[in-house]
């Protein structure tokens, strides 16, 4: 009874990870904030996941140091992302940006310009932009985020 626990409990904890990864990464970035907001929280919840799995004699200090640990890494890449969009929409040139990882590694960030389109419905501007992020050589996403800037033309919310 005691195993079935064990690999129930597994199980459990490998289908929370996902279903927390799913929920982060299937955000848009409609905003100006959108497209590295939930970088922390996947860091963080990885984190947490990989600290509990790690320290076996006690899981809630291993989740915890996990989880900031990874909420730190996932907060600086979100941060070095939303930097190279912001830049691409600003000079309207492809911009990489690039950070070496703890192990050895790094990642890197490349935002290129696609389109830009004024709503006028919505008083919005709108930016699309290619990005790309690579791991140690390997393209690990590649996506077109659209980032909108709204007007206010009325004095009510």
């Amino acid at each position: 009874m005691e195993n079935v626990i064990k690999i129930l409990g597994k199980k459990v904890m490998i289908f929370a990870i996902l279903f927390i990864f799913s929920i982060v990464s299937s955000g848009c970035a409609n905003s100006q904030y959108g497209s590295g907001a939930g970088m922390p929280l996947l860091g963080a919840a990885t984190g947490a996941a990989v600290g509990a799995l790690l320290n076996k004699r006690n899981r809630f200090q291993g989740a915890v140091i996990g989880g900031a640990i990874g909420g730190a890494a996932g907060y600086a890449f979100g941060a070095i992302q939303q930097r190279a969009i912001n830049r691409a929409i600003a000079t309207n040139k492809p911009v990489t940006m690039r950070r070496n990882t703890g192990n050895g590694g790094w990642q890197e960030v490349q935002a290129t310009p696609e389109k830009t389109y004024y709503n006028p419905q919505r008083h919005t501007t709108c930016h699309k932009v290619r990005t790309k992020i690579i791991e140690n050589g390997v393209v690990k996403e590649d996506r077109v985020k659209e980032v909108c800037e709204g007007e206010k033309k009325t004095n009510e919310y």
